[in-house]
Order: structure tokens, then sequence, then C-alpha cells
């Protein structure tokens, strides 16, 4: 068994106004929840149990297992988030040039889609995306063989940036866990709880980012863009393409 923590991605490293014994409180903790999950994972395996489909749960900060200074750094962490437009250093987000540069062109043929993923990747034809060029895709979530969970899809919108769209069918992913903390769910995707956020760097560039999770897939959505002053807009175009997605 594994853990996708979303409520990490979403939280820890987000320039949290926490204190340093609760940044250290909350590594001592990562560290140990990890080491008991590769445990229970292996003691599973001797002892010749089937893993069980990936699971996903929404839980409070307040009933996580968890002392009170891990809880207090996760707190931090999405007021932050959730406060507006996240401000950061020069060159913490890359430029869409230098993202091009590092990004080969790979577009996989349909028919191998079919046949390494366990559900069709989803439609984006009704969404903005489908005036985008498509310059690569690679697979995500679990890979088992030529089998692959997920599907990443990265694009290129002219005039807005990149875009890089991830989608898992995370139940797939046997023993994997997808936990989101209920704090951290600020927007909502087709009726679907999400969570949303953007930065803004100091030298001009932004970046935004929506996640959603429902029975069959997690969905995640990242806009990197050169016009970092329209962040918002950007925001605002990854909840379109996210409600068009025919899933």
């Amino acid at each position: 068994m594994f853990l996708i923590l979303l409520l990490l991605v979403t939280t820890h490293g987000a320039g949290a106004t926490d204190s340093p014994e609760d940044e250290k409180a909350f590594i001592e903790w990562f560290k140990e929840i990890s080491a008991r999950g590769s445990q229970e994972a292996f003691d599973r395996f001797a002892a010749g149990e089937a893993p069980a489909p990936g699971v996903y749960r929404v839980l409070s900060i307040k009933d996580l297992d968890a002392s009170e200074a891990v809880k207090n750094h996760f707190r931090a962490g999405i007021a932050k988030r959730q406060a507006g437009v996240m401000v950061v250093p020069a060159d913490r987000i890359s430029s869409v040039s230098k993202l091009l540069a590092m990004t080969p062109t790979r577009v996989l043929p349909d028919a191998e889609l079919h046949k390494r993923l366990p559900a069709p990747p989803s439609d984006v034809a009704r969404t903005p995306l489908r005036s985008a060029k498509l310059i690569n895709t690679n697979w995500c979530g679990t890979r088992t063989g030529i089998k692959s969970t997920g599907l990443q899809r990265i694009f290129l919108l002219e005039t807005v940036g990149l875009i890089d769209f991830c989608e898992d069918s995370y139940r797939e992913s046997k023993g994997a866990r997808i936990e989101v903390f209920k704090e951290a769910l600020n927007a909502t995707v087709g009726g679907t709880p999400a969570m949303a956020h953007m930065k803004r760097s100091v030298d001009g560039r932004g970046m935004a980012a929506l996640s959603w999770v429902t029975p069959e897939k997690s969905f995640q959505l990242r806009l990197v863009t050169d016009d970092g002053a329209s962040i918002e807009k950007g925001a605002a175009l990854l909840m379109q393409i996210a409600e068009g997605i025919d899933r």
C-alpha cells in the first residue's frame, strides 16, 4: 500500500508561516507514516494478500492522527494558499520557453493509449484546449509492465502558456489511498469538491493549479504563464477547462 497525499502537495512547501518546530514535526511525521505504509504493504505481500483497489477520502485536520504541531503546519499552509495569489521569489516559476525546451515533442497514438490505459482519456474537445497544441503525452500514476493507470498531456495555448493535464484511474492503483483535507477544498468542478491555488513570482510569471477527484479518476490541471499579472484569468481558464472535460 502507498499513500497519495494531495493534502501534502497542496500545503507543504507553500511558504507557510508555521514555526520551525511545526515544520520539523511535519517532516518527522511524514517519514513515520511513509515507513509505516511501506511496512504494512510488505506484510500484506508476505501474507499473500491481494491489495485492495485505490481509495479516496476527505478528512478534517482535527481528525488527523498527528501531533498538534503537524496539524498547525497544515493549517498554516492552507491559510496561506487560500488568502489569495501567493507571491514567490524570482525564478521560482519557470518561463514558458524554458519549460518548452525541457519538454520533448511526443504524442502517443490513440491505439497505444487504449491498449495501455484502463479507461479512455477524457475528451477535451469541448474545452478551451481544443484550440491548443498538444505537444507531449506521457504516462502517470502507477506503472505495471506496459500498463499505466494515468495519462499526462501537455498543451501549448498561444498567448496564454503551458497547460499540464493529468488524469489517473486511481482505483486501478492497488493499495493506493488519496487523502485530502476538507479545509483545503475551496472550489467545485461540476459539483465535485476541488482545490485551487495561484502563485505569482516577483519577476512576472504565474502559475495556477486545480485538482479534484471523482469516484473513477483523479484530475490535476496546472497552468504556467509568463503573464503573471493575469494569473487570475488563468485560474478562471482552468475552471472552464475542468467544467468542459467529458469525463
